[in-house]
């Protein structure tokens, strides 16, 4: 049988028996002996070892493995770099120690010196006296040897080797009296002003001691009427058991001569 094959107008006639027998000897694949499929396999191993041999001989060549000589001087400048650091450290150390320690010392000479400087005050102040020779005191004074009496007394001397005042009594017999610290009071300098200063007077009904009118001693006495001006004088109530309800009648006394009362210890009542 013709086949008839056409191809852009050009008309060619194959016969079927040429049609089938075309691939006839076109060779397809190959068999392959066990001894040639081994000898492949081998060839291809050997290829790949010698590749990965040059790799690592590619990387040798850029990294070589230090030597133990080598490394033992690596260690030795790692070991001397800590020892410097050590050493600096050690040093900023003391130094710091040193600079306490300096500070220390210091201090505590100036906290000796304070001490003593502290202890000459006390000693001054000992033997120093509170009161300048001609001011006006209270002094408590014996008027015979089983009373007391508070009496307006002029300071005289002070002897910082006794520790005690000589006072005289300003009443015109100027009797002296010799007496430690504890019984001499002084006298307001200034009158307190009750518009600018009512704090600095005494509160009505305190009690206080009051130099009586017209004598040199002072009296317990208890404030009735406080000064509306720097003039003006207090009034006040003293303690007499010859009235029905133990006081006087209501007497003026200048600011000057009413004082916080003390008793025989010396400290402050109010």
């Amino acid at each position: 049988m013709v086949l008839l094959f056409r191809y852009r107008a050009l008309k060619f006639c194959v016969l079927c028996e040429d049609f089938v027998n075309l691939d006839e000897h076109l060779a397809v694949c190959g068999e392959l002996r066990d001894a040639e499929i081994l000898a492949d396999a081998m060839n291809n191993i050997n290829d790949s070892a010698s590749l990965d041999e040059k790799g690592e001989q590619t990387k040798l060549a850029k990294k070589p493995i230090s030597t133990s000589a080598q490394a033992m001087d690596h260690i030795e400048e790692l070991r001397w770099f800590v020892e410097r650091q050590h050493r600096e450290r050690l040093k900023s150390l003391h130094r710091l120690v040193h600079k306490v320690e300096e500070e220390r010392v210091r201090n505590e000479h100036n906290l000796n010196n304070i001490a003593k400087l502290n202890e000459k005050f006390k000693d001054e102040d000992k033997n120093s006296p509170y009161y300048q020779v001609g001011d006006m005191v209270a002094a408590l004074v014996k008027i015979t040897e089983e009373e007391e009496n508070w009496i307006l007394a002029e300071v005289v001397q002070f002897n910082a080797a006794t520790n005690k005042y000589e006072v005289d009594d300003i009443d015109e017999q100027k009797d002296r009296h010799i007496l430690s610290r504890r019984r001499v009071v002084p006298l307001p300098l200034m009158r307190a002003n009750p518009e600018t200063d009512p704090q600095a007077l005494f509160q009505k009904e305190s009690v206080v001691m009051a130099l009586y009118p017209q004598t040199t001693c002072f009296y317990k006495a208890v404030v009735n009427q406080l000064p509306t001006t720097s003039v003006e004088e207090y009034e006040v109530l003293f303690e007499d058991p010859t009235y029905a309800d133990g006081y006087s009648p209501p007497l003026t006394v200048a600011q000057r001569y009413v004082i916080s009362i003390k008793d025989k210890k010396g400290k402050s009542q109010s």
